[in-house]
């Protein structure tokens, strides 16, 4: 199983039984940003990530350019195929999943070494927090607010009138940070989005 976080780290890791796995019925395209304490709005680590999902098989990634590192990061899954590419000098690596399951996962909280909370992922939060029995409060304008604590994390979801997150923070013994939620739209399946990219030279990994 792959994990793909918005720091782009592409891993195996194993799933939770407690919730199943998501998958998006319709393509989602979320953007967010981070906020933290310390770190300023203009640092890479602050800028717009990108993620494309859909269904259980496919996820892409994309980041702005790092200019510190001078990389400009894009990750393609289809599994069992993995494509990680510099868009700097279009080089990349071609990974495949050798399992055992084969399900593109997002998590929010990719720092954390809580099981539970890797099941937290982009694409499926109002549905985690109901599922963990995070109560609604309802707000002004429409907006609910979902607040869990497992395992020594304290999570906040923020729901928009559109049925659509806003903001989720998380407090920790490490630290707090939050994900803001710049766009969060659905749309038709676009599977050249989730191809092997075209004019990259690619080594096997």
């Amino acid at each position: 199983m792959r994990t793909l976080s918005l720091a782009i780290v592409v891993c195996l890791a194993s799933a939770s039984d407690v919730f199943a796995a998501c998958a998006p019925t319709r393509m989602l395209r979320i953007v967010t940003a981070i906020e933290a304490p310390g770190v300023p709005p203009d640092h890479f680590a602050s800028q717009p990530k990108t993620v494309y999902r859909f269904g259980n098989k496919y996820g892409r990634v994309e980041e702005v350019l790092n200019r510190q590192t001078n990389t400009h990061l894009l990750v393609i899954v289809s599994e069992p195929d993995v494509w990680m590419v510099n868009r700097v000098n279009m080089n990349g690596q071609h990974m495949v999943d050798r399992g055992p399951s084969l399900d593109f996962r997002a998590p929010v909280l990719t720092s954390s070494k809580s099981e539970f909370w890797k099941d937290l992922e982009f694409g499926c939060e109002e549905a985690f927090m109901k599922k963990a029995g995070a109560q609604p409060e309802n707000l002004a304008e429409g907006r609910t607010r979902y607040t869990h604590t497992a395992e020594g994390i304290k999570a906040t979801l923020l729901v928009g009138p559109k049925k659509r997150p806003e903001r989720l923070e998380a407090e920790s013994s490490e630290g707090r940070f939050a994900v803001k939620y710049l766009s969060y739209e659905d749309a038709d399946f676009q599977p050249g989005l989730f191809a092997r990219p075209d004019g990259v030279r690619l080594s096997e990994r």
